[in-house]
């Protein structure tokens, strides 16, 4: 078998180790990589707000780029100040749960998680309102390695 057989062998089979690898790993992440929208930690009501936050978030980018391109200034600022609002109601929100409370049950939550007890720790986070991630809503705050 001839060398250059040999490196294209190894880079063809490099290649399909990678596209596995990184498949299984959004697969295993609830399906948060690569755009999937499906997963094991997600509900049909999970995929449907994820789908329509990033529906909204392209609708605003092209309203920006538009702004941009067209030199206006009053619509660049009107969308400015519209995610200014936005992210000052999400600040209010995320201030409201900075307490004792909280504090207490993501200490739970972290200890049942690291004795692999998933079903308790789900509920708490439920009850804290923890969305599709780990955090305060869908799609904020550390999700990494808080599922199933």
């Amino acid at each position: 078998m001839s060398k250059n057989k040999i490196i294209i062998g190894a880079a063809g089979l490099t290649a399909i180790i990678a596209v596995i690898g990184i498949a299984a790993s959004s697969y295993a992440a609830g399906g948060r990589g690569l755009g999937i929208k499906f997963g094991p930690n997600f509900s049909d009501q999970d995929n449907a707000a994820k789908q329509e936050m990033m529906q909204a978030a392209k609708a605003s980018q092209e309203a920006i780029q538009k702004a941009l391109a067209d030199n206006d200034y009053v619509a660049w600022q009107t969308l400015m100040e519209e995610k200014k609002t936005e992210m000052a109601k999400k600040v209010d929100e995320f201030s409201a749960e900075i307490n004792e409370d909280t504090f207490a049950k993501l200490v739970e939550i972290n200890k049942l998680m690291s004795e692999k007890n998933y079903d308790e720790a789900n509920k708490l986070r439920q009850e804290l309102g923890f969305g599709i991630g780990f955090g305060f809503g869908p799609g904020r705050g550390l999700k990494a390695g808080w599922h199933k």
